[in-house]
């Protein structure tokens, strides 16, 4: 997107990818931390949220082909995506009981991932080339974002209470 939206050279569009990435690869690790102390619902609900809210901006600025707005955009979607990383694993986890966790976690976990996040790139791609329209990818996010808001949002805090064994 960066790059064939925002027209930036694909060397400075794989850094800005590259550094976010590991953004949202080290975060989870203090958010998780943070968590198992004071609770799961908070991170999971200010996260959704926050991505609802940034779905636009982030496809928004990307595609202003300003380095430093790019830069703006993937990072603080990075540190939303961080946050989400942190809490969930363990949220769903601890929504099944031990007899059925594992195979719970997985359906859910994979469906949810096959089919909303393989077929982002496909379809973010499709949208722009359909409507010619470059935040129509961010239109798209920001719907799922916001159906996945309101089902996160009834979810119980389980974060402080220990995993149900029936």
């Amino acid at each position: 997107f960066l790059s064939e939206q925002g027209h930036l050279p694909r060397s400075k569009a794989g850094l800005i990818v590259t550094v976010s990435i590991a953004i949202a690869v080290v975060l989870p690790l203090l958010i998780g931390a943070a968590s198992d102390r004071i609770g799961r619902r908070p991170f999971i609900r200010w996260s959704f949220v926050a991505a609802t809210v940034w779905a636009i901006p982030h496809f928004a600025l990307g595609a202003t082909g300003v380095p430093a707005y790019a830069w703006l955009g993937a990072v603080v979607s990075a540190l939303i995506l961080g946050t989400m990383q942190g809490v969930y694993p363990a949220k769903l986890s601890e929504l099944f009981p031990t007899a059925t966790r594992f195979t719970g976690t997985s359906i859910a976990y994979n469906v949810c991932f096959a089919v909303f996040g393989g077929t982002f790139p496909f379809i973010a791609t499709w949208l722009v080339h359909a409507t010619g329209e470059p935040m129509a990818p961010g239109w798209y996010l920001g719907v799922i974002a916001l159906i996945s808001t309101v089902l996160v949002w009834r979810l119980p805090e389980t974060g402080l209470s220990p995993l149900r064994e029936v």
